[in-house]
């Protein structure tokens, strides 16, 4: 219970990002899956933190051991009532009963300010002490590099079928004087721009932007209030880990998610906002493929075995009516000619990247064309990529993705290319993975799941792709070398030829992919 504790103060004595619950910006969110990994039992830390719990001396045969107590929900022989200690307060309830809440919503907590109190004495402790070397223990009583020996590097796959000495280092070397001068740049950001209505914000903003002493440092996501706090608390969370070390660094380890993808624990960096990454990987490189899901699925339209499989689907289906086709009664579906008919829906998508990839350039040609954001445009593709709806319905993704902007949403359904993308993505949704429904879907690393939805089945087959690439990536690169894993990138200490990049992912996978330099 003390490490269970412990935990939840570490992992949540500030928030940041990735734990900040999206009903309640001064809350963090726990699901029950959260809670039992610290505390074994959710009924347990009700019991501790809320209702209350009894301490009963431990016994042997030999009689009552001086000291020692088994902690228990009900009383037993001698035991103690013990007041619960409410240490952490639930702020948000979480829906329950069947179909009657959002997909995603979890429990919202607050630490007491009492509790809170314990993790302030300890870091001025740290403050005072640079020479304090940290080294993380997990409730089993293992160190990192204990863990380390047990599963060859920084990621533990449980799921796929990858071997585990295709790894990276747990070491993580960050530039700690890039990072402390983002924090006093971050407070600085604060400070000019809190109390200010939001004519002022958005004027002192473009001042910011204008500003030399901010330029490099300073993204377009920061310019809200609850991002530069999120910003200044993740930056504080490094500067705590890698206090008084030589060489600065902090450990990371990395477990698979439903799909594979490398997820940091507690989302350490990888969830962070870009402008703490980039502070603390300042002089690094950053590798991703340009726009790989919508390159994936032009990947197969270069197979007609693909198209004809495809299409071959449509003409035998006999469920329920779907987007760009109603039913359609057996002796007619021949006279339609559905073959032709998709192929001339999905030409001018085919046309353009016939051969060619699709890059950051045309992404950034799309938004010139639609008056548009390179992001906007980039997460509305995104969103097609996985089955989304190419309509100006008010709940659809890409209504949300354009901020509700209806004239917006208008001029990227007309667009020629985009429209016929979203119908071949759509179909792939729709048709091309009914057989992966039937049987359950296994992606390229391996992973089965029995998932119904169809969108959500295409995106467990293309964050497969997607993990298959890291792999790659991971298994030619020196693990001394690589500093970071994102979902769809790699973060280098040094340079790389994009070249070679390219043409190990297309001998290993097949894809033809084009990689993107950043320089941090």
């Amino acid at each position: 219970m003390q490490t269970g504790y412990i935990n939840v103060l570490w992992n949540h004595h500030n928030l940041i990002k990735s734990n900040t619950h999206s009903q309640d910006t001064d809350s963090f969110f726990m699901d029950a899956h959260e809670v039992e990994s610290y505390f074994t039992d959710l009924r347990n830390f009700r019991a501790i933190n809320n209702n209350g719990y009894f301490l009963i001396p431990k016994r042997t045969r030999h009689g009552v051991i001086e000291g020692r107590y088994n902690f228990s929900r009900k009383t037993g022989l001698d035991a103690t009532y013990c007041n619960p200690t409410n240490w952490i307060v639930k702020t948000i309830k979480s829906a329950q009963g069947f179909k009657s809440y959002k997909e995603g919503y979890s429990n919202g907590f607050q630490l007491s300010p009492m509790f809170s109190q314990l993790f302030v004495g300890w870091k001025n402790n740290q403050i005072l002490n640079t020479n304090t070397q940290l080294d993380m223990i997990n409730r089993k009583g293992e160190r990192v590099k204990d863990i380390v020996e047990k599963i060859g590097g920084a990621i533990y796959r449980t799921k796929s079928a990858i071997r585990q000495t295709i790894n990276i280092n747990v070491d993580v070397k960050l530039n700690y004087e890039s990072l402390a001068k983002h924090k006093n740049l971050l407070l600085d950001l604060q400070v000019r721009l809190k109390g200010l209505n939001e004519s002022e914000f958005n004027h002192e903003v473009r001042l910011i932007k204008d500003d030399e002493k901010h330029k490099g440092f300073m993204s377009s996501q920061l310019f809200d209030h609850l991002s530069i706090i999120q910003s200044i608390n993740e930056t504080n969370r490094l500067l705590i880990n890698v206090k008084g070390e030589d060489h600065p660094s902090i450990s990371i380890f990395y477990e698979e998610s439903s799909t594979g993808r490398y997820m940091a624990k507690n989302g350490m960096l990888q969830n962070y906002h870009r402008n703490v990454r980039e502070a603390a990987f300042k002089g690094c490189y950053e590798y991703s493929v340009e726009m790989l899901f919508p390159n994936i699925l032009n990947h197969f339209t270069q197979t007609d075995d693909l198209l004809n499989s495809v299409v071959d689907r449509v003409v035998n289906y006999r469920g329920p009516s779907w987007g760009y086709f109603d039913v359609i009664e057996e002796d007619k579906r021949e006279e339609l000619g559905l073959y032709e008919y998709f192929e001339d829906l999905i030409r001018p998508f085919k046309d353009l990247w016939d051969g060619q990839d699709f890059s950051i350039s045309t992404i950034t040609t799309f938004a010139e064309e639609l008056d548009s954001d390179f992001d906007t445009i980039n997460q509305a593709i995104l969103v097609l990529s996985y089955g989304g709806q190419l309509s100006g319905n008010c709940r659809t993704l890409i209504f949300k993705v354009c901020n509700s902007d209806v004239a917006l949403v208008n001029r990227i359904i007309n667009h020629h290319i985009i429209g016929s993308y979203a119908i071949f993505a759509d179909f792939c949704c729709n048709f091309g993975s009914l057989d992966s429904i039937d049987t359950g879907s296994g992606n390229a690393v391996g992973i089965i799941s029995m998932i119904k939805n169809n969108s959500k089945v295409l995106a467990h087959l293309l964050q497969g792709y997607e993990r298959q690439i890291m792999d790659v990536i991971i298994k030619h690169s020196k693990r001394e070398d690589i500093a970071l894993l994102l979902h769809d990138s790699v973060i280098f200490y040094n340079k790389k030829s994009i070249e070679k990049l390219s043409a190990i992912v297309k001998k290993e996978t097949g894809f033809n992919l084009t990689f993107y330099e950043r320089k941090y």
